[in-house]
């Protein structure tokens, strides 16, 4: 997933992604479920991986974030980033 643009408030930072054609992580885990299959230990080590890389992103950045749920997770083909959308700099 690949950022496109940010809108700011003056509270708020929008970031504009790309389009995940598979959806966010409670979807994927959903469409598991309800197939009757399980979630790989590699996939979710994947994802996991990909998850702390966006925080340590946003962290040396110093923006702060708020994750409510992992709804705020984005799934493409194989692989997963995230991004929150509640998030500011940190001054």
């Amino acid at each position: 997933m690949s950022y496109i643009d940010s809108l700011s408030t003056s509270s708020k930072l929008f970031l504009v992604m790309q389009y995940c054609e598979s959806g966010d992580l409670e979807q994927r885990l959903a469409q598991h479920k309800q197939r009757g299959e399980l979630v790989s230990q590699a996939q979710i080590l994947d994802w996991f991986v990909q998850m702390c890389l966006a925080l340590g992103y946003l962290h040396a950045r110093n923006i702060l974030h708020r994750g409510k749920s992992h709804t705020k997770s984005h799934t493409k083909s194989h692989t997963s980033l995230t991004h929150k959308s509640h998030a500011k700099p940190h001054t």
